[in-house]
């Protein structure tokens, strides 16, 4: 996934709240990042809780700007904003750049993690489906992860590749509980999850 909201001295970038929105850069997106800002200083920006591997999510573009949140961020990758912003309340930000020996929460250098870090977010639009991300820092094969916030005991499900959304579904299963294996494949694995009765063969998006 690629986000850009880009400005201009007569239109400003303002108010954008970028929450909850998973990146990578890969060989389905050749910058795979987010960028938030303008030629003119941004206001109001909230940045929570995103997710990405590779990419970069950058806030300010040739300004700062003014009241930034940046809270629960967890990037494998590059992630900033522009010095000049003040009024600045960030807290909780994971980042891990390239060329890093250990990744830094909050500036501060901490232990690489020996458990992957998951992401299961049910999709704010269609309740039906849901989007598991995995930053697999230990490079294990599988992920063990409770979907029973998303599916209920007894209900049919399918997971796909984003990459092949109208493909054969990586998993078949019905829910009994508990957790579910995925496969981890790289050091960064994201599927879709839908609801069986959402999509067919076909594809999540057909009946």
């Amino acid at each position: 996934m690629n986000m850009q909201a880009y400005g201009s001295t007569a239109a400003r970038v303002d108010r954008f709240h970028v929450e909850g929105n998973i990146f990578c850069k890969g060989s389905q997106s050749e910058r795979g990042g987010i960028l938030v800002g303008g030629q003119y200083p941004s206001q109001g920006v909230r940045v929570v809780e995103n997710f990405g591997y590779g990419g970069a999510l950058y806030i300010g573009y040739e300004d700062g700007g003014d009241d930034l949140i940046a809270t629960g961020n967890r990037i494998w990758g590059d992630f900033a904003w522009k010095p000049a912003f003040t009024n600045v309340r960030a807290h909780d930000n994971f980042v891990w750049q390239n060329g890093w020996k250990t990744p830094r929460r909050d500036g501060g250098n901490i232990p690489a993690p020996t458990e992957p870090y998951v992401l299961l977010k049910i999709n704010a639009c269609d309740s039906n489906r849901a989007h598991l991300a995995v930053l697999n820092f230990p490079g294990l094969s599988e992920v063990q992860v409770d979907p029973g916030r998303f599916l209920k005991s007894g209900e049919a499900y399918k997971v796909y590749d984003p990459t092949q959304l109208f493909g054969k579904p990586v998993l078949s299963a019905t829910y009994r509980g508990g957790r579910v294996s995925f496969p981890l494949r790289d050091k960064f694995a994201v599927y879709v999850i839908c609801k069986e009765h959402v999509g067919s063969e076909t594809g999540p998006f057909k009946d």
